[in-house]
């Protein structure tokens, strides 16, 4: 039997993460959203055509990033997501047709310096202080989102998980 794209995800993690921008952009017309976690590395970077975006801007493409102040996205001496992982982040919400202000505003968005439509902080076992921030399209419906995790080591993965799900609850 086929499978049915609007009930599959892809999620992956680290080099993972990595992965998954390659089958988000293979298989675009397969997928329903995709969540790279804490694969937003330059090194990991797939580096898509103006076609390619262009194809999955006709279609939608919801994805949310996950990562912690202890990953590789995120600036300690800045206190904030770092530059490559804000770049990401702009390159879907633009394909999602989300516009974003060019300045960012870490006052009014700790970590994150963008507007959100909704934003929730809750603790990962008791432990660990997860920001999520979403963005809805018209609809209401979250196409974008980030998640950061306050000192969550990179060998902890399995607790993005969870907000993997949240995320994908929306699209299967």
């Amino acid at each position: 039997p086929a499978l049915a794209p609007a009930r599959v995800c892809v999620a992956g993690y680290s080099m993972g993460g990595g992965s998954v921008y390659r089958a988000m952009y293979g298989c675009m017309e397969k997928i329903a959203a995709a969540v790279p976690m804490a694969g937003m590395h330059p090194d990991m970077a797939y580096f898509s055509t103006p076609e390619q975006d262009a194809a999955m801007a006709a279609i939608g493409f919801p994805v949310m990033e996950l990562t912690s102040t202890f990953d590789l996205g995120f600036d300690r001496a800045a206190n904030r997501l770092n530059d490559n992982t804000m770049g990401v982040y702009r390159k879907y919400a633009a394909i999602n047709g989300l516009e974003l202000p060019e300045e960012y505003d870490l006052e009014a968005y700790p970590y994150f310096g963008l507007p959100y439509d909704e934003f929730s902080v809750t603790t990962l076992m008791g432990e660990f202080r997860t920001f999520k921030w979403l963005a809805n399209n018209a609809d209401g419906i979250p196409v974008m989102g980030m998640s950061c995790t306050e000192n969550l080591s990179h060998s902890l993965y399995p607790l993005y998980s969870e907000l993997a799900w949240d995320f994908f609850k929306d699209f299967s």
